[in-house]
């Protein structure tokens, strides 16, 4: 491609991954490199998803299976433009409606169990029969292809077109992760913009739905806070502790109210 590289320096660390921008004569590229050692990422799978999301995706110029690390094109964001929930929307419909047979499934209940051998305790009350809740209401849901990321920071907006981007944890899953993933990574927590988000998702919001989305928080709460105290265990860093309190937090204050 005759691409060559003059400037580069390390932007600010993701929790996954190291990032670097690259000044090129070509234009801005934006290197990622995974941390070492992360327990629920799949490159190969990562490589198919990538071909599939191609509409909404940032340009990918280079992909290595082996080693997950990513070149892609730098996208000026747009900062005073706000990711609205119809965009979240749009680009979580759209993931979930493409075809992903050959797609390796994002399994939150081998994964908890997989982090707990690592924490080597039980942290949250009540947990397995939340476990429990959530493997009775995966077996109402179809399988789609999800992101099972659904930060804010994966979701780009620039002048012309927003994307979704960060693929690593992608794969088969039931809608309502990503949908309950979205209100509980970012910390939706005003009910009338949970229930706004909500309605716009689902063509019809019943009680049934309404409760499972709750025992979806719950149990999240309890993926992402054992895949946090892991990963402080492993790297010490600040932020991980961090994020394992607040779910922890947040778990205890549902659980005392449900």
């Amino acid at each position: 491609m005759g691409i060559k590289p003059y400037r580069s320096y390390k932007i600010k660390d993701g929790i996954t991954n190291i990032n670097y921008k690259i000044f090129t004569n070509k234009g801005i590229f934006v290197m990622r490199v995974p941390r070492k050692d992360i327990v629920g990422i799949n490159f190969k799978n990562q490589e198919k998803v990538l071909n599939l999301v191609k509409d909404i995706n940032i340009d990918v110029i280079y992909y290595n299976v082996d080693t997950g690390v990513m070149i892609s094109k730098f996208i000026d964001v747009n900062k005073n433009k706000k990711v609205s929930f119809d965009v979240v929307v749009k680009h979580l419909k759209k993931l979930h409606s493409i075809n992903q047979t050959d797609i390796a499934d994002f399994d939150p209940f081998k994964l908890i169990n997989t982090y707990k051998q690592i924490v080597n305790n039980s942290l949250f009350n009540n947990e397995e029969k939340v476990i429990e809740k959530a493997k009775e209401i995966y077996e109402r849901y179809p399988r789609v292809l999800c992101h099972n990321d659904v930060l804010y920071a994966n979701f780009l907006v620039s002048k012309d077109k927003d994307y979704l981007i960060d693929y690593e944890y992608a794969g088969g899953n039931i809608a309502l992760f990503d949908v309950v993933s979205f209100l509980s990574e970012n910390n939706i927590d005003d009910e009338s913009l949970k229930l706004s988000f909500i309605n716009k998702y689902f063509d019809k919001v019943d009680d049934t739905l309404l409760n499972d989305i709750n025992t979806m928080f719950m149990f999240l709460d309890i993926l992402w806070g054992y895949w946090a105290n892991a990963m402080y265990i492993n790297y010490e860093e600040k932020i991980f502790y961090d994020i394992a309190l607040e779910k922890l937090n947040r778990y205890n204050l549902k659980n005392d109210n449900s």
